[in-house]
């Protein structure tokens, strides 16, 4: 057997012997069935109820193989070269020794691998039965090398002998066919090698039938010249399902595959290729995620800034209590906590754990046109006042303004009733002001008898 034009980087090498090596890259397709024990065939053409008219099946390799590259200008850059070896075996049905048919085919088509509709019989798989070169589509192009058996009674000439041929998308006008002598049968263990060159463009097989080792007269070689075929785009496209396809009419064989093995001297790209298309999609999307945190995070540091500035500004320096802090204080701003309601807001009372000391809360409920304006004075009035006469101002809270930043940055999807401002005073107990300014000297209530 010849060798490829380049070192083979890529190859695979699958054997009955070893059926769990290739489970995961190896498709069975209609009536092809898996082996199910080590040692077992790949039945391509198995029988079906004891059926075998008009089957047919293949096996295939699971990936996308690289048959061609395709420069910027999608025109042909770089052709693999090729070489595959199989171990095969036709066998007749028991009884039907004299009715022989189709046939198989070693395969290079579109992938995934699909077999046509109504392609049994002498299509082998291959292409349905009005299908010709003029129609096919572009998804059904094929190359092929088909090893068919001869029907004695077929009025194609070229069906009546056994033969090998090689098929560019159709099996009826071979590119090239080698027949038989006539002693010599598609019958028993044979081992194909299928060597493509793309420097000289030339794909060559070799058929050696093992139970006749010893004449040299059942060495048997076709060849065909692809170089103007590729000139276009060779019809299974850059990546190609590459296997076996078999099939049988009315009359039968069984078809079977014992061992592959494939070389290429281009790489099998397509896993790295979808691995990094999704590697970018996942790299776009998480640095368009992360970019989006960053930025929400800037922006939420700057809005935070400016918020507490201008509450700093306009506080005057004022004490800030955190508003779960007054929410303990005043039971969730419970109703029995409310000393009274006015026009913007109500007070609660309450004690406040960080000063241990009775506070009253005021809870402003309505913001004027002005925003934090009015608030702000107030504030501001109220800290700057130093007076024994006025009530002692603590400090002010703003809920929906967090000052932590994860917090803050959150606050985006608090609803707009969150937004609660409150101011902090000494609770003024068990009296009133008249009671503070002139300092009575009993607080005690008298009776209206005692008066």
């Amino acid at each position: 057997a010849g060798a490829a034009a380049a070192p083979p980087v890529f190859s695979f090498n699958f054997s009955a012997d070893h059926p769990s090596t290739y489970r995961q890259d190896l498709v069975f397709q209609d009536d092809a069935i898996e082996p199910q024990k080590a040692g077992a065939p790949v039945e391509l053409t198995c029988t079906w109820n004891d059926q075998v008219c008009r089957r047919g099946g293949r096996m295939s390799y699971a990936h996308p193989v690289q048959l061609y590259q395709l420069a910027a200008n999608g025109r042909i850059s770089k052709v693999a070269s090729f070489s595959t070896s199989f171990t095969f075996a036709i066998r007749p049905i028991e009884g039907n020794g004299t009715c022989r048919g189709d046939g198989m085919a070693f395969f290079l088509a579109s992938f995934p691998s699909k077999v046509p509709y109504r392609s049994a019989g002498g299509n082998l798989g291959l292409i349905t039965d009005k299908t010709t070169t003029s129609n096919i589509a572009p998804d059904d192009r094929f190359i092929a090398v088909e090893f068919d058996i001869g029907i004695g009674f077929d009025n194609d000439p070229k069906e009546k002998t056994d033969h090998i041929a090689i098929d560019i998308n159709s099996v009826k006008d071979s590119a090239i066919t080698t027949y038989l002598p006539k002693n010599v049968t598609l019958n028993g263990t044979m081992i194909a090698d299928i060597v493509f060159n793309s420097s000289t463009g030339m794909l060559v097989a070799y058929l050696r039938f093992l139970d006749h080792p010893s004449s040299a007269a059942h060495a048997q070689v076709v060849s065909a010249n692809l170089t103007e075929h590729l000139k276009g785009t060779p019809p299974p496209g850059p990546q190609v399902a590459v296997g076996f396809s078999a099939a049988t009419a009315g009359c039968v064989e069984i078809c079977q595959i014992l061992s592959w093995s494939f070389n290429s001297s281009l790489p099998l790209i397509h896993q790295d290729t979808h691995n990094i298309a999704r590697l970018l999609v996942e790299l776009i999307i998480g640095g368009a995620l992360v970019f989006a945190l960053v930025l929400w995070f800037l922006l939420s540091c700057w809005e935070q800034k400016r918020i507490r500035n201008v509450f700093d500004k306009g506080t005057g320096g004022a004490r800030r209590f955190e508003y779960r802090n007054l929410a303990a204080a005043t039971d969730h701003f419970s109703e029995d906590r409310k000393l009274g309601q006015g026009a913007f807001g109500a007070v609660y009372s309450g004690h406040l754990k960080l000063l241990d000391h009775q506070v009253a809360v005021k809870k402003i409920v309505r913001e004027s046109s002005e925003g934090h304006k009015d608030f702000f004075a107030e504030v501001r009035t109220i800290s700057e006042a130093k007076h024994k006469n006025l009530v002692k101002f603590f400090g002010w809270c703003s809920r929906g303004h967090s000052w932590n930043i994860l917090r803050f940055m959150c606050s985006c999807f608090w609803s707009k009733k969150n937004n609660e401002l409150f101011l902090v005073y000494e609770l003024m107990t068990n009296g009133n002001l008249n009671d503070y300014l002139y300092k009575s000297e009993s607080s005690e209530v008298l009776s209206w008898q005692t008066r």
